[in-house]
């Protein structure tokens, strides 16, 4: 049974995905619920303490050259054909996507605040994201 806590966020998400646009659908579903043990082995591992990271930026670029950077780097692992899965506030939101360039545009800028995106593409057998530290912002890739 969910907690009145728990609706609110599930109606958050749906609304934030529900208008979101270049998807053509999505599902919510719990985090722990979807995960393979590898898939979470490889998130565990990009958020350990002096992990290799593939790439940086440094925040000194301008806020329009880090979210450029971003895309370049995400761009490859959004497939039209395949689910994609990406994690927010502890769920996995599934989709499928209708044009990639306008979700990341749309992710990114409700997110600028921390250019955080996490990117599970099974058909790649790909885990990404990108997160910000002190000083840059760090691209990371798991095999899953």
């Amino acid at each position: 049974m969910m907690d009145t806590k728990e609706k609110l966020l599930l109606n958050r998400l749906n609304k934030k995905y529900g208008n979101r646009y270049g998807i053509a659908s999505f599902k919510i579903r719990l985090l722990n619920d979807v995960l393979t043990e590898k898939e979470r082995t490889a998130l565990d591992d990009m958020h350990k303490v002096g992990s290799a990271y593939l790439s940086k930026l440094s925040l000194g670029v301008e806020h329009f050259g880090q979210v450029q950077w971003i895309k370049h780097k995400a761009r490859s692992y959004l497939d039209y054909n395949c689910e994609i899965m990406i994690i927010d506030s502890g769920y996995i939101i599934a989709f499928f996507l209708e044009n990639a360039e306008v979700f990341l545009d749309r992710y990114l800028e409700d997110n600028s605040q921390t250019l955080n995106i996490c990117i599970i593409n099974r058909t790649q057998r790909k885990c990404i994201q990108t997160y910000l530290n002190e000083h840059d912002i760090e691209f990371c890739e798991r095999d899953i």
